[in-house]
This record gives C-alpha cells, structure tokens and sequence, in this order.
C-alpha cells in the first residue's frame, strides 16, 4: 500500500496548484551541547518543495539540493503546466512565476477567495507530526 501511494506517477498538474517549500530536520535542542545553536536553525535541514493540484487532488514534493528562485521555478515547471495558475506564499522564490498569485503571511493574508496554499501547509504540518514520532507528550 505504501509503494502504491509512493509511485511517481504523476502526470503534468493542470492547475490551480499550490507550490510550497519546508525545511526537515531535528531540533536544536536535540543535538549534542556542543553542535547546538541558538535561534532558527536551518542550515543542516533538508530543503523540501511540494505542489498540490486542485484539480486532479494530486501531490509531487522531494526533496531540493538548495532552494533559489531557479530552482523552485525548475521544480514547478516541471511539475506543472506553463500556463496552470499557480498560488505561493509571498517568498522571492515564487516571484518569476507566470500566472501567480501569492500572499503575505506576516501581513495576516491566508485566504483570497478560492485562492489560498492552506493544502499545502496542512501537509507540511502532518509531515512535521509524523517526522516526530508516533508518541508525543
């Protein structure tokens, strides 16, 4: 059942899709006393994009050796149709994207009519769950 769901058999996304990018990995806090950092740490995580298409419910995301505007736009044009409508947060990564439409976080914009990537992040967030293990205190 997992190789099933696994199978990269995606076709090329029509659109609307979501694109979306997250960094995985262990905590801070978790290392040992002497590799730990302060604040968001970030520079040993595993950069990973996703894209969603509404239309066919469908999801590709893997993992990136780096995340740069190039890259993203590499990622979801080939994921993704050229002319498929596609909605981003408000990163630079998205900005040289046709047909986006993107939104400001720390401005408190999720949700502009039927546009939003709240698929995505709900995604993310259950990945973030299970990458935590099976029990939680």
């Amino acid at each position: 059942r997992l190789r099933h769901a696994m199978k990269s058999d995606c076709p090329m996304f029509t659109g609307p899709v979501e694109v979306d990018e997250v960094y995985l990995g262990g905590k801070s806090k978790n290392r040992h006393w002497n590799k730990r950092t302060e604040g968001v740490w970030i520079e040993d995580k595993m950069p990973v994009m996703g894209v969603f298409d509404r239309e066919t419910r469908k999801m590709d995301a893997a993992p990136v050796p780096q995340v740069t505007q190039e890259s993203a736009e590499a990622f979801i044009l080939d994921r993704a149709m050229g002319d498929a409508e596609v909605y981003a947060d408000g990163s630079t990564l998205y900005y040289g994207l046709p047909y986006r439409q993107s939104f400001n976080h720390s401005r408190r914009e999720y949700v502009q009519g039927d546009a939003h990537i709240n698929t995505m992040e709900s995604f993310w967030a259950l990945i973030r769950r299970a990458w935590q293990g099976v029990y939680h205190w």
